[in-house]
């Protein structure tokens, strides 16, 4: 679905919606972190034993050797490692890792 919408000076803005016609609840996996990659990648046991990399969507934090790339890192498994969470799965990035938003206890991590 689609809005278009008109802006001064005959510029024009769509908007697009995404509607699912079936109604489908988005994916969610939960489990326990048991790994911080970097400031922006985790990985989780799920609760039938599979090991998924996880990438916080939407965010990118530093890499590991980057300027503060560590302190990222630690700050993220300061607040995750040994947590029990729920992922929103949104899509499969290009290292096909999971990617989604990453809720603890109904936090939205990604924001935080």
């Amino acid at each position: 679905m689609a809005l278009l919408i008109k802006i001064k000076y005959g510029l024009a803005l769509m908007l697009l919606f995404s509607t699912s016609s079936t109604g489908a609840v988005p994916q969610v996996i939960a489990g326990t972190v048991v790994g911080v990659q970097d400031g922006d990648t985790i990985t989780v046991l799920t609760f039938n034993y599979q090991e998924v990399r996880v990438r916080l969507a939407q965010i990118h934090a530093p890499e590991k050797r980057q300027a503060f790339g560590e302190v990222s890192k630690q700050a993220l498994a300061k607040r995750l490692m040994r947590q029990s969470i729920k992922i929103e799965v949104e899509t499969t990035d290009k290292y096909g890792r999971t990617a989604g938003k990453v809720l603890l206890n109904g936090l939205d991590i990604n924001r935080e």
